[in-house]
């Protein structure tokens, strides 16, 4: 092969190879090109975002009430202590510790000997007195008899007349102390002044007690009393004869109704609170158990005030927002809430609530009478976002088809 030959065959797979890589830029261009019109037409058919659901709650007329909420003390409406009057040795004991009483049951009895003697040297004594002023009395008859005839002088009769009134003198000296012996021996008895049940027992038997050292103390569980601390603000709106529903932790779900008995003329130095007593009934029951225990604390709640036919809104419709939290003053309650208007658009509004009863709130101010609120699916919303809206009670309706 000449020179020329070799040079035409290089040149011809050089061309070649030119053309074989033209051809595949050409390739690349064209799925590339192929692609992004794919990309573009899919761009362009994608759907547009879902308008969210959500449910809402109409404004509506309602009854609101305004509730005082308060923690109370529970006590005995009667707390006696009992004590002895005598100083003396216990010879008998009849109770115990928790035990209920009858009012009169003896509980405790003291030694009685020593009285019952000195009694009996007083009844002695006083007999004794009794022979000689009826001996006493004859003699003055007699001198007056014969002061009469002259025969006995007028001094010898006022004599008489002395020692026939100190006698008698003497008589009640020592019947005032049999009485009061007598008394002591009542009293060497200690019975129940009212009926109760026996708390703080500190006597027993054979002990050496005395005058003004507590035996034991009776409390009065019938009748309870439940203690309350208001403000001046709050004070002002209760009255006498009020009811008051008290519920203990103890027992869930139960209620027990009482009536404000005492409210505190005057407000406390240290807390500037206001003492309000009510009084509840504390029957056994079947079983012989009273419900309530003093000692216990309870949450106390009163109605102070009530109206009717204002406007009510949905609770879940009334939304905690930290700049009105900011702008509200003491005692105003500020809520945010999305309203859904004619376009199918929520409108955001700043609401002014009052009371809450139930699962609704009184509205002051910021709502009208029909408007539909927006109580579930607000997450995320924003003033002017379309929505599509269904009404609560439709909602409610079909989960209670699904579950039955």
């Amino acid at each position: 092969m000449t020179n020329r030959e070799a040079k035409n065959i290089i040149s011809v797979s050089t061309l070649l190879s030119l053309a074989l890589m033209l051809v595949s830029l050409a390739l690349v261009a064209s799925q590339t090109g192929c692609s992004s019109e794919s990309q573009a037409t899919a761009s362009t058919t994608e759907p547009a975002a879902a308008v969210p659901s959500v449910e809402v709650g109409r404004v509506e007329p309602g009854d609101v009430e305004r509730t005082l909420v308060a923690l109370a003390e529970l006590s005995p409406k009667s707390r006696i202590t009992v004590l002895p009057t005598l100083a003396e040795r216990v010879s008998e004991v009849n109770f115990e510790e928790g035990q209920e009483v009858a009012q009169g049951e003896v509980l405790v009895r003291m030694r009685r000997g020593s009285l019952k003697s000195s009694r009996a040297q007083l009844d002695a004594q006083i007999e004794s007195l009794d022979a000689q002023l009826a001996q006493q009395e004859r003699e003055l008859t007699r001198a007056k008899k014969l002061r009469d005839g002259q025969v006995m002088t007028s001094q010898s009769v006022e004599q008489l007349e002395s020692t026939l009134a100190a006698t008698k003198a003497s008589k009640n000296a020592l019947k005032a102390s049999r009485n009061q012996l007598s008394l002591s021996l009542d009293d060497s008895v200690v019975k129940a002044p009212m009926k109760g049940v026996i708390v703080n027992k500190s006597v027993q038997l054979g002990d050496l007690i005395s005058p003004q050292v507590p035996l034991a103390q009776l409390l009065d569980l019938d009748t309870l009393e439940a203690t309350l601390q208001l403000g001046e603000r709050d004070a002002v709106l209760v009255a006498v004869g009020q009811t008051v529903s008290v519920s203990v932790d103890a027992l869930p779900g139960q209620h027990f109704e009482a009536k404000v008995t005492r409210i505190a003329p005057y407000a406390s130095a240290a807390n500037r609170t206001v003492s309000v007593v009510a009084e509840l009934p504390n029957p056994k029951s079947v079983e012989g158990v009273r419900a309530l225990k003093p000692g216990l604390f309870a949450r106390a709640e009163l109605v102070v005030e009530r109206r009717e036919h204002v406007l009510t809104a949905p609770s879940r419709g009334l939304l905690l927002d930290d700049a009105l939290l900011s702008e509200q003053h003491a005692g105003e309650r500020l809520r945010k809430a999305f309203v859904v208007v004619a376009d199918g658009t929520v409108e955001q509004r700043r609401v002014r609530v009052g009371e809450s009863q139930g699962e609704r709130s009184e509205v002051l101010e910021g709502l009208a009478l029909g408007e539909a609120l927006v109580v579930r699916g607000s997450r995320g919303l924003a003033d002017g976002d379309a929505v599509n809206a269904v009404n609560l009670a439709d909602s409610d309706a079909r989960q209670l088809a699904v579950v039955q």
